[in-house]
């Protein structure tokens, strides 16, 4: 028969006793934290799934924290290029109002004054902040002030081409920013394709307008001088020299306000040029808008007396008015990608918010506890742990004197 020593039998009753109470703890921590793994130990591999839901849903959450942020800043870009378009559209209708011959001094001096102020507010809303200081339209120089003036250097940039990006979900980044350069500064002048001006020593009142592109495929970057000369029965004719190759590439008779064609582009002079009066065609070129408004506000600020003044400030004022144009395209193109891009974040958003519920059901389901359960193996376990106290007792009780006497 095996004999068991007395400390044998003590040490398991307490073994006993100490099991069920750090049962009976393990099961009070989980119903006071609510989670079924309170510990790695408890589930390994229930830990570790946990902790990788955990982080995707940090993840996530910090995506939509990039989405607030870039909703707020496009919002806000879009709100000032809308004040940019209403700008335009104001100093466009007061370029359109002066181009009359009938306004005196003092009326264009007033529309000057208004000008003035427009090229002020204009760019002191380029150089709009975001609300954490940051400089809109910089590009990835938010705290570079993108636009500045002095009359020696003119309207410079100085941002970068760069966009800012932002990260709203594990394959999506949107484009935060826009690059100041092109939103104001890649104006194109003239027709967008090329640009019509008269020489500076013209003395007679004739006015070019361009007209159009009669054949897109014949156009040549190339410049091209248009000459008035007589035609040697009495009247006129504009003789059309290609100044990059220095050749004659056309000669037609002068019609006020007739169109003529010459490799692909449409022309149009009216008014009375003088013979010798020049005029110049050259493929488009881009300045920024600040500067298409301070050659209107000069050019209202100009001589307009006398038939030749009146006609360059007309022309001048028409290449204003169209360039005006190209800027306002220009904008609604810039908003238009912009609300492009609002669109996806909102669509991103969407997505982040089904997914976001998802990991924290799968969460959820992992970690929560199932409290009747915990209930139910928490009586056990007193249960189990009183019936281990009673036992222990009882077995301590138990000696051999007992049984002499």
């Amino acid at each position: 028969m095996a004999r068991i020593a007395t400390s044998t039998i003590n040490q398991r009753g307490v073994d006993g006793i100490l099991n069920n109470q750090v049962e009976l703890s393990k099961i009070q921590k989980q119903m006071a934290t609510g989670k079924r793994v309170v510990t790695p130990a408890d589930d390994p591999v229930a830990a570790t799934q946990m902790l990788n839901l955990d982080k995707n849903v940090r993840v996530t959450e910090q995506y939509q924290s990039n989405i607030d942020y870039a909703r707020n800043h496009l919002s806000q870009t879009d709100e000032t290029l809308g004040s940019v378009g209403n700008l335009l559209q104001r100093v466009r209708e007061l370029a359109v109002r002066a181009n009359t011959d009938s306004l005196s001094d003092a009326n264009r001096e007033s529309i000057a004054a208004e000008v003035e102020s427009r090229l002020d507010e204009l760019m002191g809303l380029a150089n709009t902040k975001d609300g954490s200081g940051e400089y809109l339209f910089a590009g990835s120089k938010g705290s570079t002030k993108p636009f500045s003036y002095s009359a020696a250097n003119g309207y410079e940039y100085h941002g970068d081409q760069r966009e800012r990006n932002l990260k709203i979900g594990p394959e999506f980044d949107v484009q935060q920013t826009d690059a100041g350069d092109e939103v104001f500064m890649g104006v194109e002048r003239g027709n967008g394709r090329f640009v019509a001006d008269y020489d500076d020593g013209n003395t007679g009142s004739g006015r070019i307008t361009a007209t159009g592109i009669a054949d897109a495929g014949a156009l040549l970057d190339h410049e091209y001088t248009l000459t008035v000369q007589p035609d040697g029965a009495g009247g006129q004719e504009i003789q059309v020299t290609d100044d990059d190759e220095g050749t004659a590439v056309t000669t037609v008779p002068y019609q006020p306000g007739e169109a003529f064609e010459f490799e692909g582009v449409t022309m149009t002079i009216d008014g009375s040029p003088d013979n010798t009066d020049q005029f110049r065609v050259s493929s488009s070129r881009s300045q920024s808008v600040f500067q298409t408004v301070r050659d209107m506000l000069e050019t209202l600020r100009s001589d307009w007396s006398g038939g030749e003044a009146r006609a360059k400030a007309a022309m001048d004022m028409d290449t204003a008015i169209r360039e005006l144009d190209n800027a306002q395209n220009n904008i609604l193109n810039v908003r238009s990608s912009i609300g492009a891009r609002l669109n996806s974040v909102e669509s991103q958003e969407t997505v982040n918010e089904a997914y976001t519920v998802q990991m924290k059901e799968t969460l959820s389901q992992v970690q929560d506890l199932d409290y009747a359960k915990a209930s139910s193996d928490l009586n056990l376990r007193m249960v189990g742990l009183q019936a281990a106290q009673q036992v222990y007792t009882r077995v301590q009780g138990l000696s051999l004197f007992n049984q002499i006497g």
